[in-house]
């Protein structure tokens, strides 16, 4: 789905977040809710709201620690013995309520009664791998109060940790569809009982629960749900993505889907099947899977060949390498296979690859993951050391500034924003363009941008476009047919840049780095230069296996406005420079050699 999906584990955004408010306050407000030998009253908690920082639209956030907190109350995620801070909220409307936490290892509960386990609303001890935050979506009336743990996982993992708070709008009520239905493509099966929802993935080998709970809990990974295009459907709009989803009313649960699904592990009933799970992967790429003729695929074949590999019994060793073997010939960046211990990516991002190779061959020491994280930061280093004068930031994942000759320069590292933290970014990027607004030229570095969501693509496009245009279509894969097709446009912000734009891309910039090209390709502003991009265009539809690990796949087709699929090529730029995109000399020197060739290209 999206760049929830759209995002695949190769892009993940890796979070790293640091204590903001000074250690004596810290101190204070720990002890005030936490040290107190009797139980606290509601009213010591410290006010949500009140204590928040307001940073725009409906979002609030808190920086904080629960180093020095106690363990009062334990949520059903958690395990007992971590410590905690609780905060008292009082709902200003109605809506649902996002509460998102991040840290070392975080685990966020909200119930109605500080000290009753039965009131809980919600428990949440997954880090969406998209976001680096724990998330929990609660309905929410005025004037409502509800008591918000800060959690962690365990009793080692204490720390600082940020907490956030956004309203969202109410879903309308589903109970007067009570019922099944089906999706086109996408393969899940949506059950509404009342305001209770479950969701399923399903095969032809297993349904398998992906979401259950209240309405409110679909916000996760929907926008708007709305009634379809026909009688007996239903339309979800997935978050950070241009996906609507079609259900179908059907007469019951598939028969895989009854009694609660396929049991997963942990619980009653599930059986460790090496065979079984085998199938459940091959079978969800058979039946979704888009590209194997154009990546010169035999699936059959090669599920043949590995199936026979394997028994009942085959290790989780031998099940991961059998599933790597399969990912590996359609070198696609948006297939992989994920356990606990290990990550397999078909084609993992081409700046890592370069990197990794480069520190093999070199016989360098020290770990390969390291050098490759290093190796980045000196990159993007030499491409600052260009900027004259000031180089303006926002949170190190948006660099601005001035090139010789009054040329403007602005570098995106990636497009994973969502709700309203794309609000918060887009205003930081409207400001760095307004310091800009003087320049009749300006360098749009997306080199290093591995992807994120295509609305935020879209959105930052928008400050590039001086017209609007349908620039591609996406359509999904639906048995041996397809999904209705959907015209992607992009139109022009209230300001746009009104100067020439050198988009610089490379074979690292990818999935929605490459719908942002898309957007601006061809715009008589805009000259794309660079190399080929990655081409790997489709939304991740993202799975799970009952064993627990999970894997991504590419299930739609994205088509340029010129009628072309680029996957598995990339996009072509307009002006093809030669030689390494990623030279180490310029690494060693501090001197970005690429962005100089681009400033003689556009000083011509």
């Amino acid at each position: 789905m999206s760049r929830p999906q759209r995002i695949s584990p190769v892009h993940r955004l890796a979070c790293a977040l640091a204590l903001s408010i000074l250690a004596a306050l810290t101190s204070l407000a720990a002890a005030g809710c936490s040290s107190s030998p009797d139980a606290p009253q509601a009213g010591e908690f410290e006010d949500f709201l009140g204590h928040a920082t307001h940073l725009g639209s409906s979002l609030y956030r808190i920086n904080a620690t629960t180093e020095g907190s106690s363990d009062r109350a334990t949520g059903s995620c958690v395990e007992p013995g971590a410590p905690e801070r609780i905060y008292s909220f009082t709902a200003p409307a109605d809506g649902i309520a996002r509460f998102a936490q991040s840290g070392t290892a975080p685990a966020l509960h909200v119930r109605e009664r500080w000290d009753d386990p039965a009131t809980e609303r919600a428990c949440n001890a997954d880090v969406n791998p998209l976001t680096g935050k724990a998330d929990v979506f609660v309905e929410v009336h005025a004037g409502q109060t509800l008591y918000v743990f800060a959690d962690n996982q365990d009793a080692e993992s204490s720390g600082p940790f940020v907490l956030d708070y956004e309203l969202l709008p109410l879903f309308p009520d589903l109970a007067p569809l009570k019922g099944v239905y089906r999706s086109r493509g996408y393969g899940l099966v949506l059950a509404i009982e009342g305001d209770a929802v479950h969701l399923f993935e399903a095969s032809a080998h297993h349904c398998l629960v992906s979401l259950e709970g209240p309405t409110a809990s679909l916000a996760s990974v929907v926008d708007h749900i709305a009634p379809g295009p026909s009688p007996g459907t239903l339309a979800l709009d997935i978050n950070g993505s241009f996906t609507t989803i079609v259900f179908e009313r059907v007469d019951a649960l598939p028969e895989p889907c009854r009694n609660g699904g396929t049991p997963r592990i942990g619980s009653p009933g599930y059986r460790d099947d090496a065979l079984g799970l085998f199938d459940v992967f091959a079978q969800t790429f058979r039946d979704h899977y888009t590209f194997f003729d154009l990546r010169g695929v035999d699936w059959e074949a090669s599920v043949a060949s590995e199936r026979a590999k394997l028994t009942s019994t085959s290790t989780d060793a031998e099940l991961f390498a059998s599933f790597s073997s399969l990912l590996a010939p359609l070198h696609d960046g948006h297939a992989s296979v994920h356990t606990l211990e290990d990550d397999f990516e078909s084609k993992p991002q081409e700046i890592q690859s370069v990197f990794e190779s480069e520190h093999g061959a070199l016989n360098l020491p020290g770990d390969v993951a390291t050098y490759v994280h290093d190796q980045l930061v000196l990159a993007r280093a030499a491409a600052d050391n260009a900027i004259v004068g000031p180089v303006g930031r926002y949170q190190k994942h948006l660099v601005y500034g001035r090139l010789p000759g009054n040329v403007g320069y602005l570098r995106i590292h990636h497009f994973m924003w969502f709700r309203s933290e794309l609000g918060l970014f887009l205003d930081a990027l409207d400001t760095a363009l307004a310091s800009l607004s003087d320049t009749s030229r300006l360098v749009l570095d997306v080199r290093w941008n591995g992807g994120g969501s295509d609305v935020a693509a879209v959105e930052v496009a928008r400050r590039f476009a001086l017209d609007s245009r349908v620039f591609a279509t996406k359509r999904a894969r639906d048995g041996a047919g397809w999904t209705a097709t959907r015209e992607l446009m992009v139109a022009p912000s209230a300001s746009p840049y009104a100067g020439k734009v050198a988009l610089l891309v490379s074979g690292s910039t990818a999935s929605a780095g490459e719908v942002f090209t898309l957007a601006l390709r061809g715009r008589p502003n805009v000259q794309v230069i660079g190399w080929p991009t990655d081409g790997a265009f489709s939304d991740v539809l993202e799975r799970q296996l009952p064993n627990g690990w999970q894997f991504g796949l590419s299930n739609e087709e994205y088509r340029a406005a010129d009628g072309r699929v680029y996957e598995a090529i990339g996009v072509p730029p307009d002006l093809l420079l030669q030689g390494d995109a990623y030279p180490r000399v310029d690494r060693i020197d501090g001197v970005d050699r690429v962005l100089a060739n681009v400033l003689a290209v556009m000083a011509k």
